[in-house]
């Protein structure tokens, strides 16, 4: 699968498009939190702003499980390339098995023979798991969505790979979304259910935020009894009580990245498939 360059060192044109300049999309699913999507665009306009290209930029939006269904996804009557993020795991199957007409970088997820710019979300929960055994917790949980994209997933897989290890089966928490509300009201749930826990990693910090009022609505102690680790560093995980130990991603640099790469793949100045992953950076305050 994948874009195969089909010009040199030429632009992409097309009749429905304005002659000279090239559009760029950044396509995500309406389900990604908007400071994603907000992090992602400064880091794209920042870059277009230093180039010598006349690039048009655009916002697609689809539902997750439906990219197939996405305007101009399938030709070059919308755009000439696109940064693809926050997709469920039903349209990484679409992306794995479709060959597009124009060049397509996935952001924040990695799918075999496709470009990406990325980070090894497995890697963040082992580390989460393992700050959380030093710290002397055995009874460890973890909280996720139920629309779970790849990133999710492999942050919560690498969790619970590490207890497992150990000869520890982390309890699984499910919240109906990917917000405070729903992180809240799956860990009131868990607790009201005579749910235990001492090590609580949660796969998105909005979700986090929740969780830990609901933790401290039980009577119960953070860290001292429910050490809590999240992951983003969004802008509000240093004014949490406690601040909010979480895993720092550069988006903003890796969304720069990631524009240079599909206007590198425009120009044909790169063979694909090209795969960066960069590491995310685990952030200490008082929640862990």
């Amino acid at each position: 699968m994948g874009y195969q360059p089909n010009m040199a060192a030429r632009r992409l044109r097309s009749s429905a498009l304005v002659e000279d300049s090239i559009y760029l999309a950044v396509i995500a699913s309406l389900e990604t939190p908007f400071s994603l999507v907000g992090a992602v665009m400064l880091g794209v306009q920042s870059y277009a702003a230093e180039c010598q290209e006349s690039l048009q930029l655009t916002i697609e939006t689809f539902r997750m499980g439906q990219l197939c269904a996405l305007p101009g996804l399938h030709n070059n009557t919308r755009f000439h390339g696109a940064i693809i993020t926050n997709t469920g795991l039903d349209d990484d199957a679409f992306i794995a098995t479709t060959t597009f007409s124009m060049p397509v970088v996935l952001f924040l997820r990695q799918i075999a023979g496709a470009n990406c710019v990325t980070s090894n979300s497995a890697e963040s929960g082992e580390r989460a798991a393992e700050l959380m055994y030093s710290r002397g917790c055995r009874r460890p949980a973890v909280l996720a969505p139920l629309e779970m994209t790849q990133a999710r997933l492999d942050r919560m897989d690498g969790y619970k790979a590490f207890w497992r290890k150990a000869g520890i089966e982390a309890t699984e928490i499910w919240a109906t979304s990917f917000n405070e509300r729903s992180g809240y009201a799956a860990m009131n749930g868990f607790l009201s259910s005579d749910g235990q826990c001492d090590a609580l990693f949660v796969v998105g910090d909005s979700m986090a935020v929740g969780a830990m009022a609901a933790i401290k609505l039980a009577g119960l102690r953070i860290p001292e009894d429910v050490a809590v680790v999240g992951h983003d560093d969004l802008d509000f995980a240093s004014f949490t009580d406690p601040p909010l130990t979480t895993f720092h991603l550069p988006v903003f640099e890796m969304a720069r990245d990631a524009t240079s790469l599909l206007l590198q793949l425009l120009r044909s100045g790169v063979q694909p498939p090209v795969q960066r992953i960069y590491p995310a950076e685990l952030v200490m305050r008082a929640s862990a």
